[in-house]
């Protein structure tokens, strides 16, 4: 199944599972806690990430500085980018979600385990020399004259 038909899937079948699950408790309270259900995961979400976000700069700041690798400051800040989202994202699963990615005890494994399959991904590509570190495509390609011939309302002038 390609990528994008399994996230439409997932999407969907979230969503409808999320409006289900929020039409019960508001079936089974009131409005009000559904209402309070969807606002302050939010706003602890929005807060959440511009903290944590902070932080996770601030730790990758400090392992550039002493000159370590930064990936696991990159991936927990990351993992609570995600969280802070899944909070934001007005739901019962997700505020769930998001609330387990912030325990450090939860997170740890599933950055653990992003870690290890980036760098599986790394190496079966530089095993299949496919590797690009990145690439610079120049504009002028190699004839330098070339943007001058494209566009002709460029007039040249050249002192004598």
């Amino acid at each position: 199944m390609k990528l994008l038909a399994k996230l439409f899937l997932l999407f969907t079948v979230v969503t409808t599972i999320e409006t289900y699950l929020l039409v019960l408790l508001t079936r089974y309270t009131n409005i009000w806690v559904t209402i309070a259900m969807i606002v302050v995961p939010g706003l602890l979400g929005a807060y959440l990430a511009k903290r944590e976000g902070k932080r996770a700069w601030d730790q990758i700041k400090a392992a550039m500085r002493l000159e370590q690798e930064p990936t696991t400051a990159v991936l927990d800040g990351a993992l609570l980018l995600l969280a802070a989202a899944f909070l934001i994202t007005p739901g019962v699963l997700t505020d769930l979600t998001g609330l387990c990615l912030l325990l450090p005890f939860i997170r740890r494994p599933i950055r653990e385990y992003a870690k290890k399959r980036i760098h599986q991904a790394i190496e079966n590509q530089i095993g299949s020399g496919n590797f690009k570190l990145f690439s610079m495509v120049s504009s002028f390609g190699t004839d330098p004259d070339r943007f001058s011939r494209q566009n002709d309302n460029v007039i040249d002038i050249k002192p004598e």
